[in-house]
Order: structure tokens, then sequence, then C-alpha cells
């Protein structure tokens, strides 16, 4: 009679061990990711294209210490050195029209 009444009772609590058993075998967050992607041969040849180009185009910003934009620069106000060598600027252009992206968030959960 104590048999059967083990049995009921291990039938009746399995179904709450199995979460518990899931649980630990969760992953450490210190452990490496497990990657599921094919392997990558140890050496890949990588084709380096070389060219000798005689005019490069920058793009920059310029902000102060407080991070506000610092507009009406000119090409007496900027250096572009390469190697601590001073390069020529061909031309220089403020551009103040440039193309504006926006993103709108909206949290609709009913926490807020």
């Amino acid at each position: 009679m104590n048999i059967r009444w083990g049995v009921v009772t291990l039938l009746l609590a399995a179904p709450g061990l199995v979460p518990a058993a899931w649980a630990q075998l969760a992953p450490s967050p210190d452990e490496a990711p497990v990657s599921t992607a094919p392997a990558q041969p140890e050496e890949e040849l990588v084709t380096t294209l070389k060219r000798t180009v005689s005019l490069v185009d920058v793009v920059f910003i310029v902000k102060d210490k407080a991070g506000n934009l610092i507009p009406h620069l000119g090409k007496d106000d900027c250096t572009v050195e390469e190697d601590k060598t001073p390069q020529t600027l061909k031309s220089f252009t403020a551009e103040t029209h440039l193309p504006l992206t926006l993103g709108i968030l909206l949290d609709t959960s009913g926490s807020q």
C-alpha cells in the first residue's frame, strides 16, 4: 500500500520538478554565447585593394566643449593632416541642408 501512495506522490510531484530541472540547464551569464553558425576556416584569404588618390572627401561636425554645434567655419579655420603632414584643402563646403531622419517611440504597455 505504501508503494502505491509513493508512486502517486511521485507522479503528482513530477510536473513541479520538471521546470526546476529545466531551469538548471540555463546558461550562465558569464559563459560565452553558443553559436549555431557554421564553423569558419581559421585563415581566410583577404584581397586588399590599394589605390593612390589625389582627392578625398572628409565629412565632419564641429562641436564645442558643451556639445553645441559651431557653425560658419571656413577653409582657413580647418586643417587636415596625414601622418602629421599638413594636407592642402582643394575645396571646402559647409553643408546646411542635409536630410533629417526622425523616429517616434510609443510605449503602449500597461505599465505607463
